[in-house]
């Protein structure tokens, strides 16, 4: 979950996404998604999510809670500017994972592709 911060309006994050999602760069076998409600009781309300393929993908730069690995460090480096736009976005809205109240899933079922 993320909230906006005081005076932001939804419009001015969306276009900020918009315009500058292109600059982030997944850890490899992770792809990111920033979601919107549309219907139900989080209407409006945004959560991003991090689709992971293996818990073997979390554990190379995440293997315990909050504690980032020194692959997750290279990676940074090497990936600035994806960085400096989470930095922009922190602006604008809070940001997932630590502090803020995240999970992580593991998929035990899912449907066949159609």
């Amino acid at each position: 979950n993320l909230a906006l911060r005081e005076g932001v309006t939804p419009a001015q994050f969306e276009r900020f996404i918009a315009e500058n999602h292109h600059r982030i760069e997944d850890y490899p076998g992770w792809k990111f998604h920033l979601l919107k409600g549309e219907r139900g009781n989080r209407l409006d309300q945004y959560a991003v999510m991090m689709e992971i393929v293996s818990l073997a993908a979390l554990d190379v730069f995440y293997p315990e809670p909050d504690i980032a690995t020194a692959e997750a460090a290279t990676f940074a480096i090497a990936h600035r500017d994806t960085k400096q736009m989470y930095e922009e976005w922190k602006q604008l809205a809070s940001f997932s994972g630590s502090p803020q109240i995240y999970t992580d899933y593991l998929s035990v079922a899912q449907s066949r592709s159609s």
